[in-house]
């Protein structure tokens, strides 16, 4: 499912991870959540991302040898 929500290429946001069909970088919603910040406000400040989103975000962000979540 993870391959079907996050994309990313160079054409998109010099290519960083996003959610599809949005500019919503997956390392943004994953320092969010890892930060604390409410799902429900994580969720209003991108309307567009979706609550699955936010699971599949941080999954992907630690699946990245070269990024870690501070």
């Amino acid at each position: 499912m993870a391959e079907d929500a996050i994309v990313s290429g160079p054409e998109i946001l010099d290519g960083m991870p996003i959610i599809k069909g949005t500019r919503v970088p997956v390392y943004d919603l994953a320092a969010s959540a890892k930060a604390g910040i409410p799902q429900r406000r994580i969720l209003a400040a991108y309307p567009t991302v979706k609550e699955h989103h936010l699971g599949l975000a941080g999954a992907s962000a630690r699946s990245v040898p070269d990024y870690t979540l501070r």
